[in-house]
């Protein structure tokens, strides 16, 4: 017999003879072939267990074996008919091996694994329609996310809760053909966790609401970048968010400690020196003005660790105590940090380290204490929270364990939250008395000191492993902090060997530090011989410490993604052009434009009249005066005339755009060549000098960058800076850069301009019309435009002047909110400027 003729017969007895030759001309007898008899009986087999269940679908694994077999070999066939089995209560299956093929394909061989079969048999045990569903949608998951994203959307199928929405979002996403899908389901499991499911679903609904007017803007919601989901969260759970609590934390830190570091959001509460890190919200009380304290207090902790020189630790400071502990342990120093060296020392490390910081915490919470008494209570009434979710001690394992829990229950909030157990007293006890020690003028070394104590101790009385048990505030890094800030008292006692004290040394760098930002990194001392101060001869700019975050408007999703461009103040730090001979070849045009803007000042003094007192009697007054006396009427005393100042009440911005298209050459006569920058500058130059004979305050500022996270913002001339040679200096050295993220840059001079005193404010802003920057190309004019209507309202008024040629219908548009001009050559540039602002002056 024929394999064939074997094969067919036992067909016979459960396939309608009409699909016989199909299927073993396409299927069993190519399994056969390739894999041998056993497998082909195998699969018919598999057939017959089908037929069982549902006639359709076993002829539909048949017919449909070779296809599959292909793509996923033997062993994926038969892992589709137990999935298949699993849908034929549902009349699924027979469906189900019509599209597998298909499915493979559309998700593509490359990362295509049987074991995503085993994904749909582990949801179909509990639901088949999603595990139906959830093979249609595997191309689309697979192609977003791969198989992690596959094996989390299972986890969502199994347990039913939100997984409606969540296909609802999908399915949005794979008719918009969407490559966004990942990172929304990431950001639905972030929901999901942090603000429970209840939250995701009402998350998902409005996006679902929102996708019918715009995708865009569904997903822009959806990923937390406008106003609208914090909203939503923040109806529905009790919590304070740090966005809206980092602007009052940062401003009440540098009032209290004299300086200012940025507030970001972080997994864990630290500092690294350029920044402190908080948790992105706060829900230890249902009340904001609660969870407000906590994060001062947080925050205020992390500042503090810098202001008293926690990171500042130096090993040499405690030879005798490290002597000591080598005698006793016999261990050398090892690790990168001084912190790192004197732990290497002990035994176990993370007991050392553990009873460091937590002696470390107590030291500068107790400086806090001392000379912040308002802030004192506050700490104590937040260290009491925390201590009252400490762990019992029946759930701590370990008598070392338990003994520093006791500890750190106490020393944080003065009592325990049991009674201590005799075993652990004196342990207790022992602690105390350290931690007595460390008065408001102890050090960091006095902390270590005190470790070194307490840790023999414990050591000697309980001999069980440490088990660490989690502080009550983060650990400290001196390695991260020393990476980016460096050591202060290192570096104070390498100065001092020039002559310098090494206190006066520490009080010199920590000046720096808080006035404009200089670490002892800056200064080049710790690995070297000299040092010199800032040190950035070479550098164009540098950044001042002076940052500011804005929104951006986005037409696509019409509205704002909230704090999305963050503007840095920079200061050009060496310039290097010469002012007089850039103005040389201005000469003539200076002195007439002096000339005409000597015109434009008001006189010196006018006359006041009908006045209470004054210089001298106003004669039309006086007159007025006697008519109504004689007429019995009562007359004005308001018979004087005075001089008063005259005074044109105005404060202008220039606004420069510094971006790498103004580096596109114009041609001059005779040889030179010079760029569109250079004209613009001296645009600048000509007005200062105008402006200075005029007496109307202004400033001027420059913009560049690249991307949306470091927006370049240049003080050439600050409205309270003198228009001398420093200033004059940074106006010749103006270059061009990078980008140009234009609406960022509007914002922060509209927020300088904003403080002034006058009455008449303006902004002129010179550039080339064109907003580019890293994902700013599309918005970038919409963004623009809504800047300077934000301009506008707060009662500036804005001149947009472009320097360019070629297109420009889109400036129109741009430029809805504001004067605006083209200047298509612009070596006309430096007489244009100053006849616009007379004309915006008048």
């Amino acid at each position: 017999m024929t394999e064939k003729s074997r094969l067919r017969s036992r067909l016979e007895a459960f396939v309608k003879e009409g699909y016989i030759e199909k299927i073993l001309d396409e299927s069993l007898l190519k399994v056969s072939g390739e894999y041998g008899t056993e497998k082909a009986d195998a699969i018919i087999d598999k057939a017959i267990e089908l037929s069982k269940l549902n006639g359709e679908a076993s002829v539909s694994f048949l017919e449909q074996s070779g296809a599959i077999i292909d793509k996923l070999g033997y062993e994926g066939l038969l892992k589709t008919a137990d999935f298949a089995a699993s849908l034929s209560g549902n009349g699924l299956s027979k469906k189900a091996f019509e599209k597998i093929p298909g499915i493979v394909d559309y998700t593509g061989l490359y990362s295509w694994r049987p074991s995503i079969i085993d994904k749909w048999i582990d949801v179909s045990s509990t639901n088949p329609e999603r595990a139906y569903g959830l093979m249609e949608r595997t191309p689309f998951i697979m192609r977003s996310g791969g198989e992690n994203t596959l094996s989390d959307v299972v986890e969502w199928a199994k347990s039913g809760e939100g997984y409606d929405n969540l296909i609802k979002i999908m399915d949005i996403n794979i008719q918009g053909n969407s490559s966004d899908f990942r990172e929304l389901f990431g950001n639905g499991l972030k929901l999901s966790r942090e603000y429970g499911m209840a939250a995701f679903d009402k998350a998902a609904e409005r996006y679902v609401e929102l996708s019918a007017l715009s995708t865009e803007r569904a997903n822009s919601f959806f990923r937390g970048e406008t106003k609208e989901l914090r909203k939503l969260l923040k109806e529905m759970t009790p919590f304070l968010e740090l966005d809206d609590a980092s602007g009052v934390l940062s401003t009440y830190l540098a009032a209290l400690l004299g300086y200012r570091l940025p507030i970001k959001e972080g997994g864990m509460t630290c500092t690294d020196g350029k920044a402190i890190y908080l948790p992105g919200k706060m829900e230890e009380f249902m009340e904001d003005e609660k969870n407000f304290i906590v994060y001062k207090v947080l925050a205020t902790h992390e500042e503090a660790h810098i202001e008293y020189g926690s990171f500042d630790f130096d090993i040499s400071d405690i030879p005798g105590v490290v002597d000591g502990i080598k005698s006793k342990y016999g261990k050398p120093e090892e690790g990168k940090s001084d912190q790192e060296k004197f732990f290497s020392l002990f035994p176990e490390k993370e007991l050392a380290k553990d009873i460091f910081n937590v002696f470390e915490d107590f030291r500068i919470e107790g400086k806090l204490k001392n000379e912040y008494p308002v802030l004192g209570r506050h700490i104590a009434e937040t260290n009491n929270h925390f201590a009252s979710k400490r762990p019992q001690l029946k759930d701590v394992e370990g008598d070392k364990s338990k003994a520093m829990e006791l500890i750190i229950q106490k020393l944080i909030s003065g009592k325990t939250n049991e009674p201590v157990p005799e075993e652990f007293r004196e342990a207790v006890e022992y602690a105390e008395k350290l931690s007595s020690a460390l008065s408001s003028g102890s050090s960091v070394a006095d902390a270590a000191t005190a470790t070194s104590e307490l840790c023999s101790y414990i050591d000697s009385i309980f001999k069980d492993p440490y088990k660490p048990i989690g502080l009550v505030y983060p650990e400290l890094n001196q390695q991260k902090f020393e990476e980016n800030v460096g050591n202060f008292t290192k570096t104070a006692k390498k100065m001092s060997k020039d002559g310098m004290t090494t206190e006066e040394a520490m009080e010199s760098l920590k000046r720096l530090f808080k006035e404009d930002g200089t670490s002892p990194k800056d200064t080049g001392v710790p690995g070297g011989d000299e040092y010199t101060f800032i040190g950035m001869e070479g550098e164009f700019a540098t950044e001042t410490g002076v940052e500011a975050v804005y929104h951006e408007w986005f037409d696509s999703i019409d509205d704002y993604k909230e704090d999305w461009a963050r503007v840095v103040e920079m200061s050009i730090t060496d310039p290097k052009e010469s002012y007089t001979a850039m103005m040389a070849k201005h000469a003539g045009l200076v002195k007439r434009v002096r000339k005409e803007f000597q015109s434009m000042k008001p006189d010196e003094r006018r006359r006041q009249k009908r006045q209470n007192d004054g210089e001298e009697i106003d004669i039309d007054a006086a007159v007025e005066y006697f008519t109504d006396k004689k007429a019995k009427l009562n007359p004005s005393d308001n018979v004087y005339s005075r001089k008063d100042k005259k005074n044109r009440d105005i404060a202008v911005s220039f606004l420069i755009d510094m971006s790498g298209s103004t580096s596109s050459n114009i041609a001059k006569t005779g040889k030179e060549i010079r760029k569109t920058i250079d004209v613009e500058k001296e645009s600048l130059a000509i007005m200062s000098e105008a402006l200075q004979e005029l007496g109307d305050e202004f400033s001027i500022y420059g913009f560049s960058g690249s991307g949306r996270n470091k927006v370049e913002f240049y003080t050439i001339k600050d409205f309270n800076d003198s228009f001398d040679s420093s200033v004059k200096g940074r106006i010749a050295s103006i270059k061009h850069l990078v980008q140009n993220r234009d609406g960022a840059a509007i914002r922060h001079a509209s927020s300088k301009l904003k403080k002034t005193d006058r009455k008449n404010k303006i902004l002129i802003v010179l550039s080339d019309g064109e907003p580019a920057d890293s994902d700013y190309n599309t918005n970038g004019r919409g963004d623009t435009r809504m800047a300077l209507k934000e301009a506008q309202k707060d009662g500036i008024k804005t001149f947009c002047v472009t320097v360019r040629t070629g297109y420009t219908e889109h400036l129109s548009e741009m430029f809805t909110h504001s004067n605006w001009t083209v200047i298509d050559d612009v070596n006309l540039l430096p007489e244009k400027i100053t006849g616009i602002y007379k004309r915006l002056t008048k």
